[in-house]
């Protein structure tokens, strides 16, 4: 009795610009068929050790070995791939398309067209912890914040471009909001607590394209837009805090943390101690 070819396990998400994926098996997976073509990158970097990869390009040999844990691969979908996973693995990987690396080498300062050179298993810290960053977003909706990911996403794709691009940058040019656009910027952010928007929805507001805003944002506070949001949250659950009797699961709620336990961990992160804690030693 023939029995069905092993899956792997798949979990996506979409964001602004880049869709995120990971895939997990723990047995080994037959051949798969090619790879659609698509003016896209495909950039996977690998979870766990990965011993036994297979991959052919255009039809020819391009990598056969193993990826030890944070092992990077690039690979242009514009080429034909094939792949056999000889072993388990588990991995995330993101396809961004090809003009929305451009838009971002173009914000850095780079010339002329972007291509990636794959580094083939060199493994890479960076992209490692912000993968791992992203792995809670990809276990449900009540994880999934844009303006977390859109800015995770864009510290992904800027590494990629700043370590493995080809195009050489105009300069060390180093931009910042104007007075009027932090004021503004800061004034959207904090009427959205739960991080209900986009990245490019303030940079919009604020006539500046996605990534020169992320740059200019952090230069101008010292902070990205997302740690200046969690601080933002945390000063507002501290003024709740010292009002009254409010019970804390219910400041959690208002001020857009998934529960209880959610603000406590993030609260404690911040500030050194619980929120509950933190009220005994401010209740006047």
């Amino acid at each position: 009795m023939s029995h069905p070819a092993a899956l792997p396990t798949i979990r996506s998400i979409t964001a602004s610009s880049a869709t995120i994926v990971r895939m997990r098996s723990d047995v080994a997976l037959p051949p798969g068929p090619a790879l659609p073509n698509e003016d896209a990158a495909s950039i996977i970097v690998q979870l766990r050790p990965f011993e036994s990869l297979a991959l052919w390009r255009g039809g020819r040999s391009f990598f056969n070995g193993g990826y030890d844990r944070g092992g990077l691969a690039i690979t242009d979908l514009c080429d034909t791939w094939r792949c056999h996973h000889g072993s388990a693995f588990d991995n995330l990987r993101m396809r961004v398309e090809r003009r929305v690396l451009q838009d971002f080498a173009r914000e850095l300062g780079v010339r002329g067209p972007v291509s990636l050179s794959n580094p083939a298993g060199s493994v890479d810290p960076v992209i490692f912890n912000l993968a791992q960053a992203l792995l809670p977003s990809l276990d449900g909706p009540e994880q999934r914040q844009r303006l977390f990911l859109d800015q995770m996403v864009g510290a992904f794709l800027i590494h990629i471009l700043q370590a493995y691009g080809s195009a050489a940058a105009s300069g060390r040019h180093r931009p910042r909001l104007t007075p009027r656009q932090e004021a503004l910027a800061k004034e959207i952010l904090s009427a959205h607590l739960p991080g209900n928007i986009s990245v490019d929805e303030v940079a919009a507001q604020c006539n500046l394209s996605r990534s020169h805003f992320i740059r200019a944002f952090c230069n101008s506070t010292g902070k990205t837009p997302y740690q200046w949001l969690t601080e933002r949250r945390i000063e507002v659950v501290k003024n709740c805090l010292a009002a009254g009797t409010v019970p804390i699961s219910m400041i959690a709620a208002e001020c857009g943390f998934v529960d209880q336990s959610h603000l406590t961990r993030v609260f404690k992160r911040v500030t050194g101690v619980t929120p509950a804690d933190w009220r005994k030693r401010n209740d006047l």
